[in-house]
């Protein structure tokens, strides 16, 4: 059972090659472990969004941040990236096909980041919530491929 794992990186503007996600590990076998890699992709990108939440909140951004407890948006944020994570490895027709799963969740995100949510809005519904939570995931994205959400 000798696993090669491989992170994939995907190359920014400065020509840094950054993982998308970090933990995303595609397997040269098809006997990988869906839901290690979901459990462990999940456990970083949490860690991810609480230091873009720390940051935010210190430099006054995004005021919908202010308004949610760090619990909440872990909890949402993980419950959807779940999902997210789910649907893709499920639209793929092995999880070891190169790049597959990056390139759509990659397209899910950008799908996603079209979606207009009011980031000033003091309290936000369930749903307006779910719906915010997409456009953080979006915005991990767009760090990791652009480089430039938070800077």
């Amino acid at each position: 059972n000798n696993h090669n794992f491989q992170v994939r990186g995907i190359v920014n503007n400065a020509g840094e090659t950054l993982a998308f996600p970090e933990a995303i590990l595609l397997s040269q076998e098809n006997d990988v472990n869906v839901s290690n890699v979901m459990e462990h992709t999940k456990k970083v990108m949490e860690n991810r969004i609480y230091s873009m939440y720390v940051e935010c909140k210190q430099k006054e951004r995004w005021k919908t941040f202010q308004s949610m407890s760090t619990q909440e948006i872990l909890h949402i944020f993980s419950i959807f990236f779940t999902e997210k994570v789910t649907n893709a490895l499920e639209q793929c027709e092995k999880p070891d096909s190169t790049g597959d799963i990056l390139e759509i969740l990659s397209s899910n995100l950008k799908a996603d980041h079209q979606e207009t949510v009011d980031l000033n809005a003091q309290t936000l519904s369930h749903i307006e919530r779910k719906k915010y939570a997409s456009l953080v995931v979006a915005g991990l994205a767009q760090l990791d491929i652009m480089g430039t959400l938070v800077k």
